[in-house]
């Protein structure tokens, strides 16, 4: 969902690819993401600041899920989907909102 950059952060993670047949490929990853300084803040990917640092905070900003499915339908058609869903974390709750994200997306690449 890349809704955290990659300034003052810690994400340690795991990966798990599976090809459970021809032409399918199956990638689960979790993310979690921890502040490396609470005083310093969150920021976004481009590098702003989406919320200020508060040395009372947790540096817990959240997890993040991807699960993706690629399917090769034909030479010239690929169908791509997933869930990548975000959960909020401590930190996001104690400087402010704390919505968790949540969303499925589908993509079919056709090549000429």
């Amino acid at each position: 969902t890349d809704r955290v950059g990659r300034q003052n952060i810690s994400s340690p993670g795991i990966f798990l690819d599976l090809t459970p047949c021809k032409g399918v490929n199956l990638s689960i990853d979790f993310h979690m993401y921890m502040l490396d300084e609470a005083e310093d803040g969150l920021y976004s990917a481009t590098g702003s600041v989406i919320r200020s640092g508060d040395s009372d905070a947790d540096d817990s900003v959240g997890s993040n899920l991807d699960i993706h499915c690629r399917a090769k339908l034909s030479n010239n058609l690929m169908l791509w989907g997933g869930w990548p869903p975000f959960f909020a974390g401590d930190f996001l709750e104690d400087t402010g909102a704390d919505d968790d994200v949540d969303f499925f997306f589908i993509q079919l690449t056709v090549d000429f």
